[in-house]
């Protein structure tokens, strides 16, 4: 059912020359047509019916009786990035109904457990091999907390057998 407003109610004068308005609420509007809901379609004769849906068409058509905007929907969710701008670039949400419990008797009420995971993609396109990672971004020969060689990181890679070898990963 489509809900229609206007100007106010649709008023003529029946076949047995009464005056009758009747409220936007009696009609509904399918595929631009203006039609009775189910409760009014036995309230008036057959003759009565077609006058009043004839002159409630002539009023939707001339913009007196129309159907209101349809809201967009709100999302169900919104993530807001801490930083604003390209940083947050490769990042992917994902959610997934875990539980839920059976539909309330108020929206107000209803309980769901969701489960959320993010996930960051970083991909460097220039830095297709290791020796290619460490003249990018260059090695720390020491660990700067101990002051002693690094065990892993990029040192590390660096002392490694495979850097001659061509490897293609860090």
């Amino acid at each position: 059912m489509t809900t229609l407003t206007g100007t106010g109610p649709v008023a003529f004068t029946c076949s047995k020359l009464g005056q009758v308005q009747v409220p936007l609420s009696a009609f509904d509007l399918s595929g631009g047509v203006v039609s009775l809901v189910s409760t009014w379609e036995n309230t008036f004769t057959p003759a009565d019916s077609a006058v009043l849906l004839a002159l409630a068409q002539i009023k939707f058509a001339a913009g007196e009786i129309f159907t209101l905007p349809v809201p967009p929907q709100r999302p169900a969710i919104v993530l807001t990035a801490a930083t604003s701008g390209s940083a947050g670039n490769g990042i992917a949400v994902t959610a997934s109904l875990v539980a839920a419990t059976p539909p309330p008797a108020s929206p107000a009420d209803a309980t769901a457990q969701v489960s959320i995971s993010a996930t960051r993609t970083d991909v460097y396109a220039a830095l297709t091999s290791v020796s290619a990672a460490i003249t990018a971004i260059g090695i720390d020969p020491t660990n700067p907390l101990t002051g002693q060689p690094s065990a892993t990181g990029p040192l590390a890679i660096a002392n490694d057998s495979t850097l001659n070898a061509g490897a293609t990963g860090i």
